[in-house]
């Protein structure tokens, strides 16, 4: 009968939901025409006493304050904990405890025990919100700092506190915390996140030991928070709606985001706290939980005002509501139940709405981008920061000085900038020509820049060895690349998928801000995903292949039934979709060579991105000695990480139809082959065409140096092939096909032979190993190539002006 009854509800509440919909239409229209109507009158909106941004300064940090601890039959709490508050405290700081009709003696035991303790009685239990709202208007300092009454206090965790108080735009400052029994794990650490998910405000705890300066967090926990009473005070303090417990802290902090106010992270403030002491000892599990679920629906009700964002939130409510009646409840599931409590509450939601969109100075979107770090910097600017090193930070890289609000001169003395070096690859050891391309470019930046590098990593060992890049680098993180979830069907592209993780996003947000960056290099495509809402800062995109012409040629290429090549076809779908929308957000693109900088412009269609090609298509020439030798008679050299699909095509293309060629007329030949990861299948195939398969190689000048001619028989993909770039800087003769020497401004017959059948690319080889003058001349017109037009010392100038000219007009300076 009851599921019944349940079921009868489920078919009634659509409309209930409409009715709650058009309720907040009619009231949001109310509320937006009262604030036009002020603006036109020169008046300030509801509520508002100062304009939105107030100038911060950095007047002097309060020294005193008013300590609040609401208390409801705690006296156990308060005899084991008060003492070390007041202990913390100086005796010009005032504590409160705000006692809410408690029966167990609470107010008596404080009277006795604690007579400097000001004592507040309540007539009857307000809840924890009601019972601090009452307390901070009875403070008589600026700062109230509200305490839970199970929370151990540290004997310095006001100070730094105070000290967070850096313009007249805090808000709020909350402090770090800690279980008291270390072996639990910290549900709750002070460092807070937000996001609007699946239709609901979804919040968050992080445990981050590499913060340690002031933070931008999400929300500030009410019982271990400082606020700025006024500002508490103007915004009506914890709003009743979320009695008896829980958000009632979000939701305030929420609405001072929206004030266009900053709540902050102080990590050096510590408390420990026993979770849940007080609510758990008076209120079953069942309750606590549906007290939560419908105060997460009121969250939204109240604060939502994005009509997009609140219609998905309907359709997912009623999902959730479709799924618990058919038995599929989870934690953040809203049941039945949870949703007629938020109900009996409409009324009184409806008008905390309309108060919301009165007060507010930025809309939803805004309020959410400015916690993030990235965002807060150029919003509010940076804050106070200690003068530590971060773990996995070399303390020798050179420490650029800080010019905020210095020009970047292009003439004259330039001052370095920091540069966070993206990539999804593991950059070192270099096993691939990406990696040669990222190492050495990291090598280059750092030698005028601050360089910061975050990368991927598909292992423990990958992380480990990218830490070497701190011999160059200011700063390294690395992300272990998880598996990619597999989905049935997705708009996403396979690349931005096998890429797609938030603890990236979110390592990146943060690097951003700790470290002032002046200008973000994402490398390759599928990276585009991690672009950030800047204004301010550079942005700008290496396209080592342009992914979907990499994707269409492999769809021409042939092989593979119907079904494949439908896949692909999808694919190259996806990526033109997401290549093209994303990189017209950058505010540079880099492409590895003229023809496919052309292609991509003509894709953009004059939007706004400059797109630039070869600067970052280049090698250290003083790296590869030239002219290398003495070299091995008869002796072919294939290198490829065969991770890369055109590899693995291009050796098995080579070892089958053009080797036996070869062999014909000199039975002699060796292919030798270098490159890691390759497949079992791939290994075993080179042993039935007799090919010398080395694997990984520490350092790949040495083959370079020691065999007669470099093979180059790719058919697919796109870019610069950057193992040519190698050959010729190292004085190897080199045999390509047309598509593996694309992008290299190198004369065919004058710096290598190019070849596209079986047949030919036999005869060129043959031809120069036995013509090895001829071989030599190739060999030194391929190092005069790189030198003047592929080396560092050239192209790195060129990129250096391309990025100041990028910084200074991003900033605005020009």
């Amino acid at each position: 009968m009851k599921k019944l009854l349940k079921f009868v509800f489920l078919c009634v509440a659509p409309a209930i939901l409409g009715a709650v919909a058009i309720s907040f239409a009619l009231s949001d229209l109310l509320a937006y025409l009262q604030r036009l109507l002020r603006r036109n009158s020169g008046g300030p909106p509801a509520g508002r006493c100062r304009p939105e941004h107030s100038t911060p300064g950095h007047p002097e940090p309060p020294r005193h304050a008013s300590i609040v601890i609401p208390n409801w039959n705690g006296k156990d709490l308060l005899e084991k904990y008060l003492p070390t508050v007041l202990e913390a405290c100086s005796p010009s700081d005032e504590v409160i405890v705000v006692d809410n009709a408690s029966s167990d003696g609470s107010a008596e035991f404080i009277e006795d025990r604690f007579p400097q303790v000001r004592l507040l009685r309540m007539e009857r239990n307000l809840g924890f919100g009601g019972g601090a709202n009452a307390g901070i208007r009875a403070a008589r300092h600026r700062i109230a700092v509200l305490l839970n009454n199970d929370m151990r206090a540290t004997p310095d965790f006001l100070a730094p506190l105070l000290a967070g108080f850096t313009g007249d735009d805090v808000f709020a400052v909350s402090a770090q915390l800690f279980f008291s029994d270390p072996a639990r794990r910290r549900e709750e650490t002070g460092l807070t996140t937000g996001s609007f998910e699946k239709g609901f405000i979804r919040v968050g705890h992080l445990a981050d030991d590499q913060i340690n300066r002031l933070y931008p967090t999400f929300y500030a926990g009410g019982g271990s928070t400082a606020y700025d009473r006024e500002k508490f005070l103007e915004l009506g303090g914890f709003d009743p709606l979320f009695e008896p417990f829980y958000l009632e802290d979000t939701d305030l902090s929420y609405n001072a985001w929206r004030r266009g106010w900053k709540v902050l992270y102080q990590p050096a403030s510590r408390l420990y706290h026993e979770h849940r002491a007080t609510i758990g000892k008076h209120y079953s599990r069942e309750a606590i939980r549906a007290y939560l679920q419908k105060n997460y629906v009121l969250m939204v009700w109240k604060n939502v005002h994005r009509w997009r964002w609140l219609l998905r939130h309907f359709l997912y409510l009623y999902g959730h509501m479709v799924l618990c009646w058919a038995g599929r409840e989870t934690e953040t599931r809203t049941t039945l139940g949870a949703f007629l409590l938020a109900l009996r509450q409409w009324p009184q939601a409806l008008r905390a709405r309309r108060r919301a969109i009165l007060w507010a100075a930025v809309d939803d979107r805004a309020a959410f981008a400015r916690t993030r770090p990235s965002v807060f910097r150029e919003v509010f600017g940076l804050l106070p920061a200690p003068a530590t090193i971060l773990p996995n930070q070399n303390p020798k890289a050179p420490s650029p000085p800080r010019f905020d609000s210095a020009p970047y001169e292009l003439s004259g003395a330039m001052r370095p900038l920091r540069i966070l070096f993206v990539s999804p690859y593991s950059i070192y050891p270099p096993l691939h020509g990406g990696a040669v391309l990222m190492l050495q470019a990291i090598q280059e930046m750092a030698k005028r820049h601050s360089v910061i590098v975050l990368t991927f990593v598909d292992s423990e060992k990958e992380a480990n060895s990218n830490q070497e890049l701190r011999l160059w680098a200011r700063h390294v993180e690395t992300v272990l690349r998880r598996p990619a979830l597999k989905r049935h069907f997705s708009l996403r592209s396979n690349a931005e998928q096998t890429f797609l993780d938030s603890g990236f996003a979110a390592l990146l947000d943060k690097l951003v801000f700790l470290h002032d960056i002046d200008l973000i290099q994402f490398e390759y495509t599928q990276l585009a995903q991690y672009r950030l809402p800047l204004l301010y800062t550079t942005q700008c995109l290496f396209e080592h292949d342009v992914y979907f012409r990499s994707v269409e040629r492999q769809l021409i290429s042939g092989g593979g039934g119907v079904w494949l090549k439908a896949k692909e076809f999808v694919e190259w779908l996806r990526a033109v979709r997401f290549e093209v929308a994303a990189a017209g957000q950058f505010d540079a693109v880099f492409t590895c060579h003229e023809e496919e900088r052309r292609m991509l412009e003509s894709l953009l269609n004059g939007k706004r991105p400059v797109v630039v090609a070869g600067l970052r298509t280049a090698v250290d020439c003083a790296n590869y000695t030239f002219p290398g030798g003495p070299r091995q008679l008869d002796s072919l050299l294939f290198v490829g990480n065969f991770q890369h699909r055109p590899n693995v095509d291009g050796l098995l293309y080579f070892s089958s139809e053009i080797l036996p060629l070869i062999r014909a007329r000199r039975p002699s030949v060796m292919l030798h082959v270098v490159g890691a990861q390759a497949p079992p299948t791939l290994e075993r195939a080179a042993v039935q065409f007799g090919v010398s398969f080395h694997g990984h190689v520490p350092d790949i000048r040495k083959p370079l140096s020691r065999y007669a001619l470099f093979v180059c028989p790719i058919r697919s993909g796109a870019g610069v092939r950057v193992k040519l770039l190698e050959a010729y800087a190292s004085g190897i003769p080199v045999v390509s096909t047309s598509l593996g020497a694309e992008g290299i401004a190198a004369t065919p017959g004058q710096d290598l032979l190019l070849a596209d059948s079986p047949p030919e690319f036999a005869e060129a080889c043959l031809r120069l190993l036995e013509h090895p003058e001829e071989a030599a001349a190739l060999a030194a017109h391929a190092r005069h190539l790189v030198e003047t037009t592929y080396d560092w010392s050239i192209v790195g100038q060129r990129l250096d002006q391309i990025y100041y000219e990028l910084v200074q007009r991003k900033s605005g300076l020009v």
